[in-house]
């Protein structure tokens, strides 16, 4: 079974990201991320547009062969180090996608990193949203139809 982090280690010590990391991150919020919430009957325009984000920061990290999937009856999403691939369930939570990466990044299965990297530039992109997701919330869920990610928070 694997061990996620808690709260306390996530937050520990400050990630930082640089200045291209963060601006794509914040550029995508504000164009593909926008249009893609006007579609909520549409899972999969949010797909698309998780799969751009994903896509711009592989490239950015030198990584031209990621694939990424949508497999909405899955139960949880997944990651082939190996094959630079990421699998999606129907949730397409922002944090759990750049989860995923982050084991590509970090080409390991490392979840302590993996929950930092993503929960960290999630904070850092999205602040305001990130900070109504209420204090006490055990799995970082600001209600039950929009998860912010699996990392225990």
């Amino acid at each position: 079974m694997k061990k996620y982090p808690t709260k306390d280690e996530i937050l520990a010590i400050p990630m930082s990201f640089d200045l291209t990391t963060l601006n794509i991150v914040k550029e995508w919020k504000t164009k593909d991320w926008k249009e893609a919430r006007k579609h909520t009957t549409n899972p999969k325009e949010k797909f698309k547009a998780i799969e751009r984000l994903l896509q711009e920061l592989a490239g950015h990290f030198k990584i031209t062969d990621l694939k990424v999937e949508w497999v909405p009856e899955a139960s949880d999403c997944y990651v082939s180090t190996l094959k630079n691939k990421i699998s999606l369930n129907r949730r397409l939570s922002i944090i759990t996608a750049l989860h995923e990466l982050a084991h590509i990044l970090n080409k390991s299965d490392d979840e302590k990193y993996a929950c930092r990297w993503s929960i960290w530039l999630y904070m850092q992109t999205f602040p305001i949203t990130f900070k109504s997701v209420p204090p006490d919330s055990r799995n970082m869920r600001k209600n039950r139809e929009e998860e912010y990610g699996f990392c225990k928070f």
